[in-house]
């Protein structure tokens, strides 16, 4: 049965393209809340910038209305907290670069927005998922920031688990560094070594994998919104850039 915030939606159309039902990650679909709520906001500042400088009778830029501005960065601050992921329908593997995901994501966002404002869900002419809920954004740019922002926080608490482990094996190491133990190869008793050897060796394992989270937190650092469908931000002014 279609979802009570999707009355009038393409997304049922993308889920027969997609009919492979891999559940999409939550924290993908959190961090999807969080770009387009620091999209929102910049938006909101932009807006703010623009009306200062022309006035509130600008004629020279088309802004959206203040109070549907405020109701989009309302409904993504709730799918940061993770609210309304029973209604993204999309499955993780899709294809078309994410699209579907990231028309969603505006969906959702587009029909709480109305809900806050006082309308019912599909009252497009008031909040529309591409004009309003998409603005300076694109597939491209918006999905994979939020990709690469639900890994830093993954990897953050990785690399935590990780130091817990690494500082649990070094007091081992150290409280067992004369316990006497046979050593194996190929499964038969070989020559003698210590338990405090053998936790070094895990201590020492956990200590490269430290590593190489540390240097992929830093790699997924660079993120592009405002650099739209291929990157040049064509579509996007240098302010909200």
């Amino acid at each position: 049965p279609r979802s009570t915030l999707f009355p009038y939606t393409t997304l049922f159309r993308s889920k027969q393209n997609f009919p492979f039902m891999a559940p999409f990650p939550k924290e993908w679909y959190m961090a999807m809340g969080m770009v387009k709520l620091a999209c929102y906001n910049t938006y909101k500042k932009f807006s703010d910038a623009v009306v200062k400088k022309y006035g509130d009778s600008n004629q020279l830029i088309s802004l959206i209305p203040a109070h549907i501005a405020e109701a989009m960065a309302g409904a993504a601050e709730e799918m940061k907290q993770g609210l309304h992921f029973d209604h993204f329908i999309v499955p993780a593997i899709s294809g078309g670069a994410g699209t579907s995901i990231n028309m969603n994501i505006n969906e959702i966002i587009a029909n709480r927005a109305l809900e806050k404002l006082g309308y019912n869900p599909g009252k497009y002419d008031f909040v529309d998922p591409i004009e309003h809920a998409n603005i300076f954004q694109s597939t491209n740019d918006v999905v994979p920031t939020a990709l690469k922002v639900a890994l830093l926080k993954m990897l953050t608490e990785l690399e935590t688990s990780i130091n817990q482990s690494r500082s649990r094996f070094e007091s081992l190491e150290k409280e067992h560094r004369n316990s006497m133990r046979i050593g194996y190869t190929e499964m038969q008793e070989a020559v003698p070594t210590t338990f405090g050897r053998l936790f070094s060796t895990y201590h020492g394992a956990l200590s490269r994998d430290w590593w190489r989270v540390s240097k992929a937190w830093e790699r997924i650092k660079m993120v592009n919104p405002g650099g739209s469908a291929i990157g040049t931000g064509i579509t996007a002014p240098r302010y909200f850039i």
